[in-house]
């Protein structure tokens, strides 16, 4: 049986880890969010007792899914950068 909850692409993974960000109600740090959802949607195996295989396809759309939306945030991060107060530790005061 297939598991229901395989990553069908980067798109799929994509939303995926946005929804995890808006919908963490518990107030967990990102890094356990990031890993529970991970674990839900990347399939895996054991080899041998303690020796997990993971879906070698799910894994490779999981790794590009977190470049991307990593990139996305970075970008919008930047088009704001123009709208932070004078003295912001992040902000181009050179204006």
């Amino acid at each position: 049986m297939k598991n229901k909850f395989r990553l069908a692409s980067v798109k799929h993974a994509e939303y995926e880890i946005y929804k995890g960000m808006l919908v963490n109600k518990r107030d967990e740090p990102i890094q356990r969010t990031m890993q529970n959802i991970f674990d839900r949607v990347v399939p895996k195996k054991e080899e041998s007792i303690g020796k997990y295989i993971f879906d070698e396809v799910a894994l490779k759309r999981w790794n590009t899914a977190i470049k991307n939306v990593k990139q996305q945030m970075e970008n919008k991060m930047e088009n704001r950068r123009q709208y932070l107060p004078v003295g912001h530790i992040d902000g181009d005061d050179e204006q």
